[in-house]
């Protein structure tokens, strides 16, 4: 009997492992053929995954599909559409990434000076940028032509990277390789928000701010940008972009429980 067991942990066990491995492998390719065959890209799988990707498990939702559908092939995409070059985002004018091209220092807003030295040693890793100027001039129309375009409060930046690596084009892919590359996207996004809430008090703004993402495909600039709004002075445009303003603590929150395996 102890020769039967001792042959069969030896021959049957590997090989019944290996059959589960690759039933593994099948059946994760069939899932990613399944969604490449329905949508014809990552953007079209996500837009009709979730229209309002502003909480905790949409954005988990959406995470889990880009996994499904393919890293690379998001990374594709992009390239297909100029944003991309050898896993970088481009920096030319065509297409023309603008915070891609702040963080690359190809293009400068002069009058975010003072700004951007309230940053300090930080600054050599982010870069405070402003909305055109009508736009904040604008916060508080509520004409057909400024809501969604204005800016969302009177007092309203952005914080972005100087890494220029593709996957930090937005919150959807931060870490999507797991292992190294998540705890780093942890550190990083633990960084920004500390940089970004010391900006704030710095600059003199109320105790009553938000920070928050607009997850791919719902949002306009395909470069790495956190909104700093105040709070206490949001103007119409901030009750339309509602529905996909996700709060970096929320993004921060999914990184850490996929971090430490939770579900």
């Amino acid at each position: 009997m102890d020769t039967v067991v001792a042959i069969f942990r030896h021959y049957a066990i590997p090989v019944l492992s290996l059959g589960l491995g690759l039933a593994g492998c099948w059946w994760l390719a069939t899932r990613r053929n399944v969604v490449e065959a329905v949508f014809s890209s990552f953007k079209e799988a996500a837009n009709a995954k979730t229209a309002s990707p502003n909480t905790r498990a949409s954005f988990k939702a959406l995470r889990a599909l880009l996994r499904e559908y393919g890293v690379k092939a998001l990374e594709d995409e992009l390239a297909a559409g100029g944003l991309v070059k050898d896993g970088m985002l481009t920096t030319g004018t065509k297409p023309f990434n603008l915070f891609a091209r702040i963080g690359a220092a190809e293009m400068s807003q002069p009058e975010m000076a003072a700004s951007n030295a309230l940053l300090g040693e930080a600054g050599s890793r982010f870069v405070v940028c402003c909305n055109r100027a009508e736009n904040d001039e604008h916060w508080q129309s509520s004409a057909p032509e400024w809501v969604g375009k204005a800016s969302m409060s009177q007092r309203h930046r952005f914080l972005t990277v100087r890494d220029l690596d593709w996957r930090w084009f937005n919150a959807v892919s931060f870490g999507i390789g797991g292992g190294d590359e998540l705890r780093r996207a942890i550190t990083r996004m633990e960084e920004v928000l500390a940089t970004a809430k010391a900006f704030a008090k710095a600059d003199g703004w109320s105790s009553n701010v938000g920070f928050f993402f607009h997850v791919y495909p719902h949002n306009s600039v395909q470069s790495f940008h956190l909104h700093i709004v105040d709070l206490d002075v949001t103007g119409p445009t901030y009750e339309v972009m509602k529905y996909k303003n996700i709060p970096a603590e929320e993004v921060l929150a999914v990184l850490r429980a996929e971090a430490a395996g939770q579900p």
